[in-house]
């Protein structure tokens, strides 16, 4: 099996939050990685010096663009070098177009109850891309029940998909 996971939050110089929990993903996957389960770590830019090492079964990939990379440069590459099984999005928001599965991690769900304390922008992400991603995902991980609990009642359609709490 072949894992792709947005690396883009750890690869920050500045890490907080979600770039710690992708890091320490990235580290675990890291150490896991072999020949029956191989990560593609996808990335606008080049790796920073702290993410993991590249091994024989992680290896990384940096797909160049701009603001519009999540919807459609990142799309583009997945739909023309199909190498991966699942996508792994740690951070709330997953492409809109994917040929494979998506996993994807819920953090909080704070701006569906205290909307004034985020910014318009982040706001508008929060709420869309987090919806969308929620809709399209085969997976849905969460960070703690009452997390997982906002998810299924107030974000998740009724279908069957997973939801787990780490």
């Amino acid at each position: 099996m072949i894992i792709g996971i947005d690396g883009n939050e750890a690869n920050v110089h500045e890490k907080v939050g979600v770039s710690v929990y992708t890091i320490e993903m990235l580290r675990y996957f890291h150490a896991h990685s072999t020949q029956k389960t191989q990560f593609i770590v996808y990335l606008r830019e080049k790796p920073l010096p702290d993410l993991p090492k590249e091994s024989a079964f992680f290896k990384y990939k940096v797909v160049r663009g701009s603001a519009l990379w999540r919807d459609v440069m990142f799309p583009l590459e997945l739909y023309k070098n199909p190498v991966i099984d699942v996508l792994f999005c740690p951070a709330h928001y997953s492409p809109r177009f994917c040929p494979v599965p998506i996993v994807v991690t819920i953090h909080d769900t704070s701006y569906l109850y205290f909307k004034n304390e985020f910014l318009k922008k982040d706001l508008y992400k929060l709420t869309n891309w987090s919806a969308h991603s929620i809709k399209r995902a085969a997976s849905i991980i969460t960070v703690s029940d009452s997390t997982k609990k906002d998810v299924i009642k107030k974000l998740q359609d009724s279908s069957k998909k997973g939801t787990h709490h780490t």
